[in-house]
């Protein structure tokens, strides 16, 4: 519960901050303005209709962005086409090897804790929940590979910033305001199934609340709503720190990985017999130690490991060392405590009564 906690915070401010930079420039005015206006808009329907207002903006916001997207490629593909893809030189070539690694590593965990998943998935029947699982994972993988295109583009014109804004200000206002409508449903979206699952979290999960009445669940759950909305946009602050900038969208992904790194070995290796709460233990909390530690170096834009640990190259080379030692850290205490604390089967063999 403490790391769907911290997962669901970090969605908060990264989805507000892709809406708030198609306003105006990180910090300025309007930039703010539309943070507050996204988050209050979207708390506003989200506590009027909970987890069945956010069902409904993410069938509407697929059929959007799929027919958006297909407007998107048909502008940026005949003229990247024309130009050919941009070459692209060494040392990004081996930071985008290092980021790709660093995804393979997160993937083992990162699906165990996503809320935003698994609270639509156990809606339903198991085998609905694995077909609407692998079927989703398909359409959203196509999709990311296709809006990629955008990224090409912006490369092989030599745009400066972020690829989802820069371009679409190089087409002109019409196809900025196509981009402007995936990127604020995508967001808005996103930041609602946020709201509802805290307040499922709050009000059911943790403490089990169920036996409650109905009305005090709604209470509970729409105070915890208000309460993320509220703090979970703290982190946008912090352009006013250090060097002036604010934190990556990527970041709250790549932070919320590291600090359920421990959940793969409980999950993969949960077949082995004699593991029990101690092996439980040994493996998820020097994972979420690890995640802190990565917090904490992205709040003070400084590194707090040894060099040594740096795997690959770019500026994930520091994550995907951490991601892959810490790994074997959690699985190495999964193990230690099946071996040393594993359980005792506590009933007999039957003499054959």
């Amino acid at each position: 519960m403490i790391a769907i906690g911290i997962r669901l915070f970090n969605e908060v401010w990264s989805n507000t901050k892709v809406a708030a930079q198609y306003f105006g420039p990180e910090g300025s005015g309007a930039y703010w303005v539309a943070a507050f206006a996204v988050t209050a808009f979207t708390m506003f329907y989200a506590w009027r209709g909970g987890l069945r207002s956010s069902l409904l903006t993410d069938a509407g916001q697929m059929l959007l962005a799929a027919v958006l997207l297909v407007v998107v490629l048909v502008a940026v593909f005949p003229p990247l086409m024309e130009h050919g893809l941009p070459d692209v030189p060494d040392t990004v070539h081996w930071a985008g090897v290092t980021f790709m690694a660093l995804a393979a590593v997160q993937v083992l965990s990162y699906p165990f804790h996503d809320p935003v998943l698994t609270d639509r998935g156990f809606l339903t029947k198991p085998d609905v929940m694995v077909k609407g699982f692998l079927l989703a994972g398909l359409l959203s993988g196509i999709f990311i590979l296709m809006f990629s295109a955008v990224g090409l583009y912006a490369r092989a014109e030599g745009l400066n910033g972020a690829a989802t804004v820069a371009v679409p200000m190089a087409f002109g206002l019409p196809l900025l305001l196509v981009f402007n409508a995936i990127m604020l449903t995508s967001a808005g979206s996103t930041l609602d199934s946020t709201f509802a699952s805290t307040a499922k979290l709050t009000a059911i999960d943790w403490p089990d609340r169920r036996s409650e009445p109905q009305a005090r669940e709604r209470s509970l759950g729409r105070w915890a709503m208000l309460t993320i909305a509220l703090f979970g946009n703290i982190p946008l602050l912090t352009i006013y720190m250090g060097d002036g900038i604010g934190p990556a969208v990527i970041a709250a992904t790549t932070i919320s990985g590291t600090m359920v790194m421990g959940l793969a070995p409980i999950f993969l290796l949960s077949f082995l017999p004699s593991a029990g709460p101690a092996s439980f233990h040994m493996a998820f909390w020097p994972g979420l130690l690890f995640g802190v530690l990565i917090t904490v170096e992205s709040a003070i834009g400084m590194s707090i490991f040894p060099a040594w640990i740096d795997l690959g190259s770019g500026k994930y080379a520091d994550d995907l060392g951490v991601n892959v030692y810490g790994l074997l850290i959690c699985t190495s205490g999964y193990l230690l405590g099946a071996l040393l604390f594993g359980r005792r089967s506590a009933v007999a063999p039957s003499s054959g009564a």
